[in-house]
């Protein structure tokens, strides 16, 4: 199921793959109830994820030209 979500862009497409991948493990005789727990899983995996990528500070890079003994300086303070 994760594959449907990687693999593809487009939204149809993703629907498309999602149905393919359900049909090719039914006819392997996985059950039902079998993709819809992944899928939950999938989403909640999803949910936290975006939820820590929120709560985490944003961070830039910053590039300074080398100046000797400056430099370091910067760097060591900036690195607090």
């Amino acid at each position: 199921m994760e594959r449907s979500q990687c693999l593809v862009s487009d939204v149809v497409d993703k629907e498309q793959e999602e149905a393919h991948i359900k049909d090719a493990l039914r006819k392997c005789s996985y059950p039902k109830w079998s993709f819809d727990i992944v899928k939950n899983q999938m989403q909640q995996r999803q949910q936290k994820t975006q939820k820590k990528q929120d709560q985490l500070p944003s961070r830039s890079l910053v590039v300074i030209p080398y100046v000797e003994r400056t430099s370091e300086a910067a760097a060591r303070i900036m690195r607090k």
